[in-house]
């Protein structure tokens, strides 16, 4: 009798574990996308400043490290990692030519193991959107999609 009340037990633990391990995975995934999410957006503010205090240049500043430096680093994410998402710049258009820093900007932010707290690669512009998609893996686009990114499949967040 103890043997079949022991596989029963085990049988429901299975079960529980079965429903409650994905749900957690999900719950991860969504709040390490949030994170990702805000930070991108601090990005935007801090250029924003960072172009007002360029005075006559009006220059945007393209550079993670440097604009964290020059902002104290308020709300931006650490280079590297936040919430297991990677930060980056993106350095080229869609045509593989230099961004100009008096146009526009481009930053990133990748999961950085994919589908343990992300699965959706993000990307912000100068106008302050943010696109999504699941590319599949972990490495950060390299350049700016399309000039329309919803044409090559990313989704729009927040509009």
């Amino acid at each position: 009798m103890r043997l079949r009340e022991l596989a029963l037990a085990l049988t429901i633990l299975g079960a529980i574990a079965a429903v409650a391990v994905p749900h957690r995975f999900r719950a991860n995934r969504a709040a390490g996308e949030a994170a990702a999410i805000q930070a991108l957006e601090a990005i935007v503010k801090a250029e924003a400043v960072y172009r007002e205090s360029e005075g006559g240049s009006r220059r945007y500043c393209q550079d993670l490290a440097a604009l964290g430096a020059g902002q104290g680093r308020a709300g931006l994410p650490p280079l590297g990692l936040l919430a297991g998402y990677r930060f980056g710049s993106i350095e080229t258009d869609e045509n593989a030519a230099p961004l100009a820093p008096e146009r526009r900007f481009a930053y990133y932010a990748v999961p950085e193991i994919y589908g343990v707290k992300g699965m959706r690669t993000l990307i912000v512009d100068s106008a302050g959107r943010i696109f999504a998609k699941d590319t599949g893996r972990s490495a950060p686009p390299p350049a700016w999609p399309a000039s329309d990114p919803t044409a090559a499949g990313w989704t729009i967040l927040g509009q």
